[in-house]
């Protein structure tokens, strides 16, 4: 199975060709100009430099970030529609042909969250098949699986430019999905060490695993690990900076 998976959102875009589970090549694509139009153009001419095109992919899946999603029980979703529940999230300024959703059937919960008619229009013209879906559908996905009823504390922190999400599992119960903004590092740890302070669970043992979306956040990724190692906010967690976790996480679509 030769995979084309995508990491993107309005910034750059971090694209990984992945065989037999195996990463053969990865490439960083930043965007310089927020228009719909330029962005296509910039795939593409950058596709076409890069020889990406010519690459024979099996499948292609897009993670795309962005800070404005949210998650409801699906028995709330069903009542309602990924409209009024975006509006109510995040203000009646969207476009309504942009709101998107994905559901998560094993955890009973909807993501909505918008996309823009760029992304879509891109990937699904060069890959028909293209499985399109927001970073935290993916990476709860992945979470879950690894969960059982006795895995304490599993945790994905994903740094994109300056956003970040937090995704906490404690055994198999959804405890936080926080995305929030960011100007240092040290915004993340604080936001880190608050979330598992308000859940009560500092001292349990765990895994936590870093992402990061860019050349730029990788730095960022590294300085976060170590401050946290330095601090021992949460003494008896596992700290991994694994890199292929979001091949994984992208690799459950197929």
């Amino acid at each position: 199975m030769r995979i084309l998976a995508v990491q993107i959102s309005e910034y750059n875009a971090r694209l990984n060709y992945i065989e037999s589970s195996n990463r053969i090549n990865q490439w960083d694509l930043a965007f310089n100009d927020k228009l719909d139009y330029r962005y296509k153009e910039y795939l593409n001419d950058y596709f076409l430099s890069e020889g990406l095109f010519k690459l024979e992919v099996d499948e292609c899946v897009v993670s795309w970030f962005t800070p404005k999603s949210t998650l409801v029980p699906s028995g709330l979703f069903v009542e309602s529609n990924a409209n009024e529940i975006f509006k109510t999230s995040f203000g009646d300024d969207f476009i309504k042909s942009n709101v998107d959703f994905n559901r998560v059937a094993n955890l009973n919960i909807v993501n909505i969250f918008n996309t823009p008619l760029w992304l879509k229009s891109f990937f699904v013209l060069k890959y028909p098949s293209a499985v399109i879906q927001h970073e935290g559908t993916h990476v709860l996905r992945y979470l879950s699986q690894l969960v059982k009823s006795n895995s304490s504390i599993r945790a994905i922190l994903s740094i994109q430019n300056d956003y970040f999400v937090l995704i906490i599992f404690d055994n198999s119960d959804l405890k936080a999905y926080l995305i929030n903004s960011f100007e240092h590092q040290d915004d993340i740890v604080y936001h880190y060490g608050n979330a598992f302070k308000q859940l009560n669970i500092m001292d349990l043992k765990g895994e936590l695993y870093i992402l990061s979306g860019s050349k730029i956040t990788d730095e960022i990724a590294t300085k976060v690990e170590k401050t946290l190692l330095d601090l021992k906010l949460t003494p008896n967690m596992h700290i991994s900076t694994d890199s292929l976790i979001i091949d994984k996480a992208l690799a459950l679509c197929v």
